[in-house]
């Protein structure tokens, strides 16, 4: 069981946070030798579980966790073939890199609530504040990494955007994307997704990794009709202390 001490979430959500990566052989009396060595100064518990351990993932149910996704990470390493009605609609969409201008956008965007399914905007006691708090605290220390945010056009028009982690051994992240609620309506989704792959490849990107939740339909669409490379899934669960 690694630990990690997310010091990151006393600025996004003022909770000492611990997230719990679970290996195969781990079991809950090794979670429970860690947690009363915590138990006195946590606040808030994350545990990262592989599918296929459900008695691990029912211990953690039975000591005050709760269920609230599960996280499936694939790889691309080329471009989807775009069907004769997805080549008219490309013709419609560009991307360019943000401005600063272009980034405000983007967190005024997120502050209307554009992701509601995340799991701390679904989450009791934590909900779609702190979320909105989380995020916008997340991408910027992603852009302070180095991450380079690409807005994407629809019709000339500011529509969504995605964002692309720095190139670390012929293999780029795809770090996150969205398409505007206002824009959600066209049903261009799945062109965030293929702008992201179609910039890193042209910036010699041999594969594209990403994740996405059991919680966004939508995302679990567009990923499951594009021939993605699976990784890894992995259960999540979390716990007020």
């Amino acid at each position: 069981m690694d630990v990690i001490d997310a010091y990151w979430e006393q600025r996004n959500l003022n909770l000492k946070t611990y997230e719990l990566i679970f290996n195969d052989a781990d079991n809950i009396e090794l979670y429970d030798v860690w947690f009363d060595s915590v138990k006195s100064h946590a606040d808030y518990i994350v545990s990262k579980v592989p599918v296929g351990h459900p008695q691990l993932c029912n211990d953690l149910l039975s000591n005050g966790f709760s269920f609230i996704e599960m996280i499936t990470v694939v790889s691309v390493n080329q471009l989807p073939t775009l069907s004769n009605i997805q080549q008219r609609i490309m013709k419609k969409i560009s991307y360019t890199e943000m401005t600063d201008e272009d980034v405000e956008v983007l967190y005024s965007e997120i502050r209307k609530g554009l992701f509601k399914t995340d799991r701390i905007a679904m989450e009791s006691g934590l909900g779609i504040e702190k979320s909105i708090r989380r995020y916008i605290g997340w991408l910027s220390d992603e852009k302070a990494r180095g991450a380079r945010f690409y807005r994407i056009n629809f019709n000339d028009e500011y529509a969504g955007f995605f964002v692309l982690g720095t190139m670390k051994n012929n293999k780029m992240s795809s770090i996150l994307a969205g398409i505007f609620e206002s824009y959600q309506k066209y049903a261009i989704g799945f062109f965030m997704n293929y702008l992201a792959y179609q910039e890193a490849f042209s910036q010699g990107a041999k594969a594209v990794k990403t994740s996405f939740s059991s919680n966004n339909r939508g995302a679990s669409s567009i990923h499951y009709s594009i021939a993605c490379n699976l990784h890894e899934q992995y259960y999540v669960l979390s716990k007020m202390v």
